[in-house]
């Protein structure tokens, strides 16, 4: 219930910010809407439409960052190390609501599974690097393997490779406002 009223606050809240659609495959991934920067710290919320479900482990461009969920929640793998054998050892740890996540420009995870109705309060530090994944080489037979609360890549030569070149820093500026990005969506 108390999901449900801080969802419906955070849409109509959103509705007035700037807005842009992240999609990942041609489908909705997050909604970002931009809350505010001063200096070198920005504030977004973010509304999550799915999970990074398969995809690589990333880390993030910033000095650090974090991410709040406000309601929702998620599941995450979370780097522990890079093994010769194994490759990418990862921990599963379960992101709740007002849970702080914090990320350094060395950290890396994908979210794994996510809650329908979402919404993270992400802040974020300087922009220090673009994006980044790590690859596990073997291509599409990776597979994930859980024992305990660690899922590891088997197999294969893990790789840094770069993601996504940094996009234009002030995209608020000229952004459509939410509501608009939902009717677009509609």
């Amino acid at each position: 219930m108390i999901g449900a009223l801080i969802r419906r606050r955070l849409t109509r809240w959103t509705d007035h910010l700037p807005a842009r659609a992240i999609e990942l495959h041609g489908r909705p991934y997050i909604d970002r809407f931009h809350v505010c920067t001063v200096g070198s710290l920005t504030v977004y919320l973010h509304q999550y439409h799915s999970a990074d479900g398969d995809r690589e482990l990333h880390d993030h461009p910033w000095a650090w960052s974090v991410g709040i969920p406000l309601a929702g929640g998620y599941n995450e793998a979370r780097l522990r190390w890079i093994c010769a054998e194994r490759g990418a050892v990862t921990a599963w740890r379960r992101i709740r609501p007002w849970r702080w996540n914090l990320m350094t420009v060395n950290s890396a995870h994908r979210v794994a599974k996510y809650l329908p109705g979402t919404w993270t309060l992400f802040i974020h530090g300087p922009r220090v690097k673009h994006w980044n994944f790590l690859l596990d080489e073997r291509g599409p037979e990776t597979r994930e393997v859980r024992g305990g609360d660690e899922v590891t890549l088997h197999g294969g030569t893990v790789a840094l490779g770069q993601w996504l070149p940094p996009s234009d820093p002030a995209w608020y500026a000229s952004a459509p406002r939410g509501s608009a990005l939902r009717a677009g969506r509609a």
